[in-house]
């Protein structure tokens, strides 16, 4: 056994590949299984609009014209639905997950370059599998992950081809990939495009090149994909929506939208905000407060060029009360990269013993976990072997964050993607088997497979849930209307459908929005 023990200290890439293997059932395992929730159905509606029109140039939820994201992310997820010939959750969620995977080996590939693959390893690590990507939103299929890594690009040009002075591929391949997360976002991305290059460039005393022949080209390219966008839109209908939608979308969770006492309590409350979002890595946050870091990171360009891009883009968000934590994404492994140079960098003993001890007792707990599972009313297959499964893991982990003396910190990673699997095999079905969302899924599949000819009636507030259940069982637009059309089954509220006389009660449903109740009404 001690051989093992030195050939893993000797040779991490195993207990690395170990990760990577671990990781694989930790965010696939029950992907599918909870229904669609938050702005999920939202992207999925557009993509299936999109699809089921073959019109990939407008987006449109239940037949309106939809402006608050340009269509990128949907095109994307067409190709998954095209390519897996379904549009079921799991499918949904993959344009998610798969680009995180992408995210950590972009992140690892990166500072190894400049760093060392201890560093490398341990940042991406971090960025997978700290809390709030752990356990919300790598289970969702959001755009932001997407965006974030295209981002997180465009920040690696712009730092490598800035040391290197290749002015033009900077120039070009930033905008071009400005021009990409424009297309998935809007305007945050010209700030960050904007924020960053100033910071940089003005940091390292070339100011001047900002006036350039090269930046020229590379807003020409930028212009070219975003103009070539909406010339071609402008054909199908008017650009009006999109100049009010995307400023609204910007500005609306910022201190310009929101009352000054909501931005004093969020200033406060960010960064404590974020010791829950980052943890349980935001305890090395510890490693930051040394003597003479300020100045370690100052004279080491990688470090200092990507403390420079965090530093000129968190104030936006720190400002912005209405903001979201997935916002951050593309921002978040900074501050990873950081916090794991501090960790490795430092002496002090304490600190590590700090660290280490936290982690000794959250390896015991999930040793114990399962034995508590066991004595747990849980509605779980199998519930027997996946106890002990989790068990087994956990205490390899445990049994390698003691044995372990260089690289310990691979034995706490693997502590947290040993928590995500028991989350998924016991949290996620016991939850879908104790709450109302498996109604809110299954109601609108049974009207939709009961009910023919199907329309909502003058803006009736039906759930993107609901429209997404409909339209993918029924393969249509569940187009909104305005008017009663005879031989129709319409979708109205509760009160429309008292004020109108004339309409024959078909089915009703509820629906997650209020869990509301809605009907379908036939006008004969």
């Amino acid at each position: 056994m001690n051989k093992l023990f030195h050939l893993l200290e000797n040779e991490p890439k195993w207990l690395y590949l170990f990760c990577f293997l671990l990781a694989i059932p930790a965010f696939f395992i029950n992907l599918g299984l909870m229904p669609i929730l938050a702005d999920e159905p939202t992207r999925a509606i557009v993509a299936m609009e999109m699809m089921f029109s073959e019109n990939y140039w407008v987006p449109k939820i239940n037949d309106v014209f939809y402006y608050r994201k340009p269509p990128f992310y949907n095109w994307i997820m067409i190709a998954f639905f095209k390519v897996t010939g379904s549009m079921s959750e799991f499918v949904v969620r993959l344009p998610s997950v798969i680009p995180l995977f992408a995210f950590g080996a972009t992140i690892y590939w990166w500072v190894k370059k400049h760093l060392n693959a201890k560093i490398a390893f341990f940042a991406a690590a971090m960025f997978v599998t700290c809390g709030r990507m752990l356990i919300y939103a790598s289970m969702l299929g959001h755009i932001d992950i997407f965006y974030s890594w295209i981002t997180f690009f465009s920040f690696i040009v712009i730092v490598e081809c800035f040391k290197k002075e290749k002015w033009l591929m900077l120039f070009v391949v930033s905008y071009f990939l400005a021009g990409i997360g424009f297309l998935c976002k809007g305007l945050p991305t010209l700030i960050f495009q904007a924020f960053t290059l100033l910071a940089i460039f003005i940091a390292f005393k070339k100011f001047k090149k900002l006036i350039s022949w090269e930046h020229t080209l590379g807003i020409v390219l930028f212009t070219l994909i975003v103009g070539g966008y909406f010339f071609i839109y402008s054909k199908y209908n008017a650009l009006d929506g999109w100049v009010e939608q995307l400023w609204d979308q910007s500005a609306q969770r910022t201190v310009i939208d929101k009352a000054w006492y909501e931005s004093l309590l969020h200033i406060v409350k960010f960064p404590l905000d974020h010791i829950y979002h980052l943890a349980p890595w935001s305890l090395l946050v510890i490693f930051i407060f040394k003597k003479g870091f300020r100045k370690e990171i100052w004279n080491n360009y990688f470090l200092k060029s990507i403390t420079l891009i965090f530093l000129v883009n968190i104030p936006i968000y720190w400002l912005s009360p209405g903001y979201f934590p997935r916002y951050l994404f593309m921002l978040y492994p900074i501050f990873f990269i950081v916090m794991a140079y501090g960790f490795f960098t430092s002496t002090n003993q304490l600190k590590h013993n700090i660290v280490k001890y936290a982690f000794y007792v959250m390896g015991v707990a999930l040793v114990a976990m399962p034995f508590a599972l066991l004595f747990v009313e849980l509605q779980v297959t199998s519930k027997i072997f996946k106890a002990a499964a989790v068990l087994v893991l956990a205490a390899i982990a445990l049994v390698l964050a003691f044995k372990l003396k260089e690289h310990k910190y691979i034995a706490y990673v693997m502590m947290l993607l040993v928590f995500r699997i028991g989350f998924d095999w016991f949290v996620l079905p016991h939850r879908l088997a104790n709450s109302r969302e498996l109604e809110f899924k299954i109601e609108p599949i049974r009207v939709a497979k009961e009910n023919n000819d199907l329309q909502i009636y003058d803006w009736t507030p039906v759930s993107h849930n609901a429209t997404y259940y409909i339209e993918r069982e029924r393969k249509e637009v569940l187009s909104l209307k305005k008017g009663w059309q005879k031989g129709q089954n319409h979708i109205v509220g509760k009160h429309r459908f008292k004020e109108n006389p004339e309409l024959i009660l078909v089915d009703s449903f509820s629906i997650n929005y209020n869990q509301m109740e809605l009907y379908v009404g036939r006008v004969q």
